[in-house]
């Protein structure tokens, strides 16, 4: 099978076969999206003048502006040093040259076009971007990479663990002032809540208490300042005929 890249995934365009050859199906589609077979693409580049694009960011590339040299002269560094070893071994010419606006390159959204280094690309003024130029989806649309030559990631750092073991290790998401402020909120709440049961008609203690307010039998109103003029017997009350005894009996 004869594989074409086009509209961002492989496509069959034809085979090959032993007795017949090649056979096409389907149109070629060439870099830059042409269907038309490109013409005097060289095999080599011996004897090509190839105008480089560069920016001046250490250790990359160095620019000299002191005026004491001239051309390709000017620029050192690890860019500068690998196209001096290829040129050599390649057998071609070159030129530096930097971006008009100084920009390494992105799409400009009111126009849809490019900007820095990647326009003038795009737009034939340089043949080659030699930068360490960042790749992503949006350029790789619209240019080649070459293989990468360093790779560089972004790593976040953070503190290793203590050799030293602790065993309140649980109370370290808060402070020893905020943890004061809890039992203090603790013993607070504690001691609130037990005032209430003493009080409230639902709990032992306020329930006897409540009974001895409430109930009209004889022993109760002898034990209260003032008669409560209500039955003796209270509703809902089959065994005792004091509140009180009935409450004592639940014990």
């Amino acid at each position: 099978d004869i594989m074409n890249f086009k509209d961002d995934q492989f496509q069959k365009v034809g085979s090959w076969y032993n007795a017949t050859g090649l056979q096409i199906t389907q149109p070629l589609t060439f870099l830059g999206g042409s269907e038309t077979i490109p013409t005097g693409v060289p095999d080599d580049l011996i004897g090509r003048h190839l105008k480089l694009g560069i920016m001046e960011e250490a250790p990359f590339a160095y620019f000299n502006s002191s005026g004491e040299c001239t051309g390709n002269s000017c620029w050192s560094g690890v860019i500068n040093d690998m196209i001096v070893r290829l040129s050599e071994e390649l057998g071609f010419t070159y030129e530096y040259l930097t971006p008009l606006d100084g920009k390494g390159g992105a799409r400009i959204k009111e126009t849809g076009d490019w900007n820095g280094m990647v326009g003038e690309l795009i737009h034939g003024r340089i043949d080659v971007i030699a930068f360490h130029f960042s790749t992503n989806s949006a350029r790789k649309a619209a240019i080649d990479f070459s293989f990468p030559f360093m790779d560089a990631a972004i790593t976040a750092v953070v503190k290793g663990a203590s050799p030293i073991k602790n065993t309140f290790f649980f109370l370290d998401p808060f402070n020893k002032y905020i943890w004061c402020m809890i039992l203090v909120a603790y013993f607070v709440v504690t001691a609130i809540i037990g005032c209430l049961n003493q009080l409230s008609p639902f709990d032992k203690h306020g329930a006897k208490l409540h009974a001895q307010r409430t109930c009209s039998c004889q022993r109760c109103t002898a034990r209260q300042e003032e008669m409560i003029n209500q039955n003796c017997i209270s509703q809902g009350t089959k065994k005792f005929d004091c509140l009180v005894d009935e409450i004592d009996g639940t014990n």
